[in-house]
């Protein structure tokens, strides 16, 4: 497992986890709460 592996794994988490909490937000707001 080398260094950039991790970043890029560390990176892409990142992303998913962004991508996963703004579309909860998302419905939250179109729920209305």
């Amino acid at each position: 497992m080398t260094i950039l592996y991790v970043l890029v794994n560390m990176l892409l988490n990142m992303i998913i986890r962004n991508h996963a909490t703004n579309q909860l937000n998302e419905g939250l707001l179109a729920n209305g709460y």
